[in-house]
């Protein structure tokens, strides 16, 4: 019922979307509903993947989390890498929020430097597209941008209001995966 809502959602937003599953670790003994919905943008041509499930695991006053990524191409790797951070968001230690960031253990995507996910509001659309009320209760989107351990510990130190006005006053590229380091 949550995904369901969650993939009308997406495609009013993005555009069709498809099921995928990953079919390793932990997430699919634990959670086998979990799935990724996998669309490309009608306007752009990127490709958005999102978890669809998490929100109504694990709540927190009535909101919970879905994360999504975005990427020039549909790569697998980003099956894989949204299952992993909904994985954090569902059984990590701590609540998952705006300014969070995840240590994935490796790059996003082959050829890059950036090894964690910033989650973020969803800037890319209108305001309307984070929050999704459902019978369960409701998800807010983050947006899962890939940074380098130097944009991180940066983050770490400045804040994540600094990092985002870094962000958009280098213009960041998220969907550059050979992009430097902004730090």
């Amino acid at each position: 019922m949550v995904a369901e809502a969650l993939q009308e959602h997406l495609e009013r937003w993005w555009g069709p979307t498809e099921e995928c599953v990953w079919e390793s670790g932990p997430m699919r003994r634990e959670r086998p509903e979990l799935r990724v919905l996998r669309a490309e943008a009608r306007d752009d041509g990127l490709w958005l993947h999102a978890s669809a499930g998490a929100s109504a695991e694990r709540q927190v006053r009535g909101t919970g989390h879905e994360v999504f990524i975005v990427a020039r191409d549909a790569e697998p790797e980003l099956i894989e890498l949204v299952t992993v951070a909904a994985h954090y968001a569902l059984f990590g230690d701590h609540d998952v929020h705006e300014g969070h960031t995840l240590n994935i253990g490796r790059p996003w995507l082959p050829g890059s430097e950036c090894d964690h996910l910033y989650l973020s509001a969803p800037y890319l659309r209108p305001p309307a597209f984070r929050v999704l009320t459902h019978p369960l209760g409701s998800a807010h989107l983050l947006w899962a941008v890939p940074i380098t351990p130097a944009e991180t510990a940066w983050r770490h130190v400045h804040g994540a209001e600094a990092f985002e006005q870094l962000m958009e006053d280098r213009t960041l590229d998220p969907y550059d995966v050979a992009r430097a380091s902004l730090v």
